[in-house]
């Protein structure tokens, strides 16, 4: 009894894996092929979301898919739309000139984006001039971060003036405030 205790707990810690492709090969059969997928839950504010598909070919696809879910229940049940639209532009600083140029892109005009840097110190400042208004962001510590403040000031100003126009957008499933500033000219 104690070598079968011995035999199970060795087979335990071995390669299964590799077990079998040698398996194989002593019977001359084709190796093994594995079918490897991906499912996702992600949990938000105590809530659980599942990835829509039952699996997925990679472990992104599967997370993203849940992210999707979560996301697109979340903006459903948002209430307060400029406060929490604010608040996710604020948390994700760096997509802000992508977004921003997205919007420029849209409607035809242009933005140009000015960074200079300040004296004392290794500290870049951004300014951006959109349809005669110049927007300035705060200091970054290089030119690439200091060009999405700018945008990120630009972005939380169009916010603030366009309010009636937010409280009535239909929340997409993604890419929500790319779909927010395209609404303030539609």
């Amino acid at each position: 009894m104690l070598l079968l205790h011995l035999l199970v707990e060795v087979m335990e810690n071995l390669s299964h894996k590799n077990d079998l492709n040698s398996y194989c090969q002593r019977l001359n059969t084709p190796l093994p092929v594995y079918n490897t997928t991906f499912a996702c839950t992600v949990s938000v504010g105590g809530k659980t979301f599942t990835s829509s598909s039952s699996t997925f070919t990679n472990r992104r696809s599967a997370e993203q898919d849940a992210a999707k879910l979560a996301l697109q229940y979340l903006l459903n049940e948002d209430t307060s739309p400029t406060t929490n639209l604010r608040k996710l532009v604020c948390q994700d600083k760096t997509r802000c000139k992508m977004i921003l140029n997205e919007f420029i892109d849209k409607i035809e005009m242009e933005c140009v984006y000015e960074t200079v840097q300040v004296e004392m110190g290794h500290v870049f400042v951004s300014s951006l001039v959109l349809n005669g208004t110049c927007y300035k962001g705060e200091c970054g510590k290089n030119k690439k971060e200091a060009e999405p403040l700018a945008a990120l000031a630009a972005i939380l100003s169009l916010l603030g003036n366009h309010l009636y126009i937010l409280l009535n957008i239909k929340r997409p499933m993604g890419h929500l405030f790319i779909f927010v500033c395209f609404s303030f000219i539609d």
